[in-house]
């Protein structure tokens, strides 16, 4: 915390004159212009090597430009400085994120059992049910039913399931020949 409020000042007095790359990057996210938030991202990294979230910025820019294995990478090194759980789950999840979109469903599946030890992170509880579901996933795209069907058991008992959910477990299910349990 003491150290992000260190480079928000020397920042502001850096760029009073120019472009500030911290609030140049936020406002490209927001605008979801992957490609400006890239090289703002860049330029944080540049000045502060050290800093989380400079890395963490340029993970989404690149995963919101469908490079996902960069995207890996950049949020792969933003683990390395990471302060806190909230910023180590934050950035497992988009590493799970990332793996998943681009179909490498092992390195998922590794990705969602790291995340999943980040347990103190504030933003654990409200994930936890996508990861379990991205899981199930991961082990259907597989063909791995029985291990689906076990990752998309808590989802489907919370009563929560999407429809994407409930044709992938209906599948597993009838994939392992146990038909009464296929859900339509």
């Amino acid at each position: 915390m003491a150290i992000a409020l260190i480079i928000l000042l020397i920042t502001t007095t850096i760029y009073a004159q120019g472009t500030d790359p911290i609030a140049a990057t936020k406002e490209a996210l927001k605008s979801k212009n992957y490609i400006s938030m890239q090289k703002h991202a860049q330029t944080v990294i540049d000045d502060y090597p050290d800093w989380f979230w400079g890395y963490h910025w340029k993970g989404r820019a690149l995963l919101g430009q469908k490079k996902y294995q960069e995207a890996v990478k950049a949020f792969t090194l933003s683990l390395d400085s990471a302060e806190n759980a909230d910023e180590t789950f934050m950035s497992k999840y988009f590493i799970v994120d990332s793996n998943y979109k681009n179909k490498d469903y092992k390195n998922c599946l590794k990705a969602i059992t790291s995340a999943m030890r980040t347990k103190k992170s504030k933003y654990f509880k409200v994930k936890k049910s996508a990861l379990e579901t991205r899981k199930g996933f991961c082990h259907f795209n597989l063909g791995q039913h029985s291990e689906a069907v076990q990752a998309f058991k808590p989802v489907l008992d919370s009563g929560k399931a999407s429809e994407q959910v409930l044709k992938a477990a209906g599948q597993s299910y009838f994939n392992l020949g146990e038909n009464e349990k296929a859900i339509s």
